[in-house]
């Protein structure tokens, strides 16, 4: 939801000036009982954002632990 809401209306600069705004997420996550450091996971998550930058504007990515 909240790609939709940064991408959903232009963003006023001025009077004169819009812009439109894209969003690319990463995130990842862990199931029950699932074991990993901190660390890892931020690792995971950012390996999820390039990811979403790599496939274009505008994406979520989601890894699994």
């Amino acid at each position: 939801r909240l790609r939709q809401q940064v991408s959903g209306s232009p963003y006023l600069l001025n009077e004169e000036t819009s812009i439109q705004v894209t969003a690319s997420f990463g995130a990842t996550s862990l199931a029950k009982g699932g074991h990993s450091s901190p660390e890892a996971l931020l690792r995971l998550a950012d390996a999820a954002l390039y990811k979403a930058k790599e496939l274009g504007r505008d994406r979520v990515v989601c890894l699994s632990a």
